[in-house]
């Protein structure tokens, strides 16, 4: 594996100054937290005199339109030709990428905060962060130090949206006493703007208690196909090509999916195995933790990781039913064996 060059903060933040134009790569099936952080570094770019635009491999979600207003970000075949640099924002593996994985040698830097993944190109990846966007965070913050650019309410807003995404509104255990302070000067600067745009709680509200029928369809469904395992302590739903055909809905629509299964009382483990929409023998796992079990380690048994409480993977099946038999056996040992270790101490 090739040694890439480790950036910090101050290294990225002067790459990026030194760039005419940049393209913003987000991963695929974007959540808040890739198209917040992506949107986040283009208006920085922007105010930095830079040509600058997003785009992600795939369509962003409904629910998540509203962050994208007036940005187009789709991509388009050459786009990466077109400018001087490419940069990847919350990718944590080329295979993120999707589509556009053959573009990952092309990548200039990578800016990242998963624990586990793969550095494929010169990066900044803080693990200690609770998202993407609290690293461009402390690169916004050096920018506004050196007097490149004064309060950006919407770089702030993106980047509230993009941390608020990822730490489930601040209730997982990726949020750190950091996270708040960060958070705490986020909506200081969002709430002393008078440009119309939107509030802290504004974004709250979108992200964390808006749903759309299809949300509301998608997340009764997944409840009534959960099943525990492990005396409860493990919750698994298989989501089949069949069951997103039958509510007109595709992989982008699932995305949610495992926050249903998590909710479940006594489950700490949670595992969703989604099958590609096109039916193929595509799966993908998404997993999250409760307690101190280090889920990415599963997932990495499978190519795939992330952090130790919130991870994935994509695993290859000939039917739905060998990939769920192979993610139960994964997270059912590791269950039996955290409570093995539990029960020792």
């Amino acid at each position: 594996m090739a040694d890439f060059v480790r950036y910090d903060a101050a290294e990225a933040a002067e790459f990026l100054k030194s760039r005419r134009s940049v393209l913003v790569l987000c991963h695929n099936n974007p959540d808040g937290d890739a198209i917040g952080s992506s949107l986040a570094l283009v208006t920085m770019l922007r105010a930095l005199g830079k040509e600058a635009r997003a785009a992600c491999p795939s369509e962003v979600p409904e629910k998540l339109e509203f962050l994208a207003e007036g940005e187009d970000l789709a991509y388009n075949d050459g786009d990466e030709e077109k400018y001087d640099a490419l940069v990847t924002v919350d990718v944590a593996s080329r295979g993120q990428l999707g589509p556009l994985t053959s573009l990952a040698g092309k990548v200039d830097l990578m800016i990242d905060h998963h624990a586990k993944g793969e550095a494929f190109a010169p990066n900044l990846i803080r693990p200690d962060a609770s998202a993407a966007a609290e690293v461009l965070f402390e690169i916004y913050e050096i920018y506004k130090r050196s007097g490149d650019m004064g309060p950006l309410p919407d770089a702030a807003r993106y980047i509230f949206a993009a941390i608020s995404s990822d730490t489930g509104s601040f209730k997982y255990s990726n949020a750190t006493p950091h996270t708040f302070r960060v958070a705490a000067d986020l909506v200081e600067e969002i709430s002393s703007s008078d440009d119309g745009g939107y509030d802290a709680s504004d974004l709250s509200r979108l992200l964390h208690d808006t749903m759309t029928e299809k949300d509301q369809k998608i997340a009764n469904m997944v409840a009534d196909r959960i099943k525990l395992y492990e005396d409860g302590a493990l919750a698994m739903c298989l989501i089949t090509s069949d069951l997103m055909s039958s509510l007109d809905a595709d992989d982008k629509d699932f995305g949610g999916a495992i926050d249903v299964v998590r909710s479940r009382k006594g489950v700490i483990v949670a595992v969703t195995v989604r099958q590609s929409a096109s039916g193929a023998g595509t799966f993908k796992i998404s997993a999250r933790a409760a307690s101190d079990i280090d889920v990415s380690e599963v997932c990495g048994k499978f190519g795939g990781g992330g952090h130790k409480r919130a991870a994935g993977a994509t695993i290859f099946a000939k039917t739905p039913e060998e990939a769920y038999s192979a993610a139960l056996e994964a997270f059912s040992a590791a269950v039996r064996e955290f409570k093995g270790g539990a029960e020792n101490e």
